[in-house]
């Protein structure tokens, strides 16, 4: 047995942000050998919640499940059941879904406590409510167990109800953190009046909260003390993991259609207002060139520093850009984290050969590249050093737009841990001007 221990895996739901690796091991050692213990963690480094705990035995992970589970660790009853494959959980999902299914048509009840209680106001404001019944544990695809783990969340206290909740009893919440669990938000609610359900907004895309949240209370005026506490001033209002919360009232299904069609009506309204109005000289649009959501696959093995790094030159680039004299360059690149041996002539040929990368058969003309220079730290030769940073000037917007595409955080340029950060030069429309006088 000892030869297959993730064949004797178990999870433990609902565990305390708190608790301590060795507090989780201990815990689940007396049950048997822990062969090895999985804390899957978010991007930002902290726990999710949930833990793997693999054995050598069959029965001392039987053991786990019945004498462990419903036990406490670091102040929080924790639930521990099997673990199972993502193949097994997702035909365990479509059967229970089915099954979900058949009992409405027979119109059972079920205790589902993440059931969708607040009718289908969530599909029409929040866009993507599928998948909120669980939180993302299948994201731990950086831990070495992740491909076994189950996907289902700690079970929230109470039970929901398939009957819609009463009027004005439902709440919208944004600026939800969106490393903050549901079962950190039902807590929170619950201080205002018993709590039907809550449900978090999953990407689609990512399977990440887009930081907005559906609660649903058991009346209209626990709904409404939840509202009033969150706009607050003295006190800082509602918060969940350190972040005020921004509480609504929800709409209707019917009334979020309308709100829907309105907002599309006058998007299309300001489009051929745009078309037909001024350009857009400052060419605002280019300021989310070569910016990575921090959450998203593209920002997979990314140092710390640079995620530093990225964060300050946005902010940089916003503080420029409320100042109407600034405006982003179309043609010129500002590149961040140039090793100090690559010289301009290097830098320039860097990107030169960036372009052909994705246009074989362009011919790109690179007017100049610059790098910043520290006057005040000579190298070993006595020759001042770089400062890491430089700039690229290209003839065509087209040849400025593939080299960023192509080098923006490549890992094979420069090094794996300090990838080149790039994105359109904000210019000072007066520094230009001046130099063109003379």
């Amino acid at each position: 047995e000892g030869a297959r221990p993730k064949s004797w895996r178990v999870i433990v739901r609902n565990v305390s942000f708190k608790a301590a690796e060795a507090e989780i091991r201990a815990a689940m050692s007396a049950a048997g050998f822990v062969w090895e213990l999985t804390i899957p963690k978010d991007f930002h480094g902290k726990p999710k919640g949930f833990a793997f705990a693999a054995y050598t035995r069959k029965a001392d992970a039987e053991r786990a499940v019945k004498e462990v589970n419903a036990t406490a660790i670091a102040g929080r009853q924790i639930a521990v059941d099997w673990a199972m494959s993502k193949h097994e959980y997702n035909e365990a999902q479509l059967k229970q879904k089915e099954e979900e299914g058949a009992e409405e048509e027979s119109e059972e009840g079920s205790d589902g406590e993440d059931d969708d209680g607040s009718g289908s106001e969530s599909e029409s404001e929040s866009g993507d409510d599928s998948g909120s019944e669980y939180e993302s544990e299948s994201e731990s695809s950086s831990e070495s167990e992740s491909d076994d783990s189950d996907s289902q969340p700690p079970p929230l206290p109470g039970k929901g109800a398939k009957t819609p909740p009463p009027a004005g009893a439902s709440v919208f919440v944004r600026d939800l953190p969106t490393d903050a669990s549901k079962q950190s938000l039902f807590e929170r609610m619950q201080k205002f009046g018993k709590v039907r359900s809550c449900r978090v907004v999953l990407d689609k895309t990512t399977g990440r909260s887009k930081g907005t949240a559906f609660v649903d209370f058991v009346d209209a005026a626990s709904a409404s003390r939840a509202i009033e506490a969150a706009g607050k001033v003295e006190g800082g209002g509602v918060k969940v993991a350190g972040r005020r919360l921004n509480i609504a009232l929800a709409v209707s299904a019917t009334d979020a259609a309308d709100l829907a069609t309105a907002k599309s009506k006058a998007f299309a309204t300001d489009a051929k207002k745009r078309r037909d109005g001024p350009r857009d000289n400052r060419n605002l649009y280019l300021a989310t060139e070569g910016q990575i959501h921090e959450e998203g696959p593209a920002a997979q093995g990314v140092s710390r520093e640079d995620i530093m790094k990225r964060r300050r030159a946005k902010e940089e680039q916003k503080m420029k850009l409320k100042n109407p004299n600034f405006f982003i360059s179309k043609n010129r690149l500002q590149v961040r984290n140039v090793p100090p041996e690559v010289d301009q002539k290097q830098l320039k040929k860097i990107f030169h050969d960036a372009v052909l990368q994705r246009a074989t058969k362009a011919n790109p003309k690179v007017l100049h590249a610059r790098l910043l220079i520290d006057n005040t730290r000579p190298d070993a030769n006595g020759k001042p050093r770089s400062r890491g940073i430089g700039f690229v000037e290209f003839d065509a917007h087209d040849h400025a737009l593939a080299a960023l595409r192509t080098l923006n955080n490549n890992p094979t340029i420069f090094t794996a841990a300090k990838r080149p950060i790039v994105e359109f030069a904000v210019e000072d429309a007066r520094a230009v001007k001046k130099l063109e006088r003379r």
